[in-house]
């Protein structure tokens, strides 16, 4: 959030990331209840207006990937045009699966996860 709100680049996610990332932190994380989440899935489309993306849907089963329930987040990358996916599942998004989808581009699948192994200075 911190990158999109200030870097020089704009955030995509659709309805299923966020559910994706609902029911992971919700299963890791017992502690948080589902109205805790729901309410920062609000907050962060409020900050973002214009980043939810839809109309992908059709793209889902043209896509194959080691995962076949991260086709979603391939699909809405492609439709709405991305040049990145950022994600910490490296392994399930190869490259030459990727590669194969984006004729007329390339989307690179990166980890910021540097960003969340020393803090933020500003």
């Amino acid at each position: 959030m911190h990158l999109a709100l200030t870097g020089p680049f704009r955030a995509y996610w659709s309805a299923d990331v966020h559910d994706e990332w609902i029911r992971n932190l919700g299963k890791n994380r017992p502690d948080l209840t589902r109205d805790k989440l729901e309410r920062t899935r609000r907050l962060t489309d409020l900050a973002l207006p214009g980043a939810i993306v839809s109309g992908y849907e059709h793209l889902i089963e043209t896509i194959e990937l080691p995962d076949r329930d991260d086709r979603h987040v391939v699909a809405a990358a492609i439709h709405c045009g991305a040049s990145v996916i950022v994600t910490l599942n490296l392994a399930d998004f190869p490259s030459q699966a990727v590669g194969r989808l984006t004729s007329k581009r390339s989307i690179l699948i990166s980890s910021f996860s540097h960003y969340w192994m020393s803090p933020l200075t500003s």
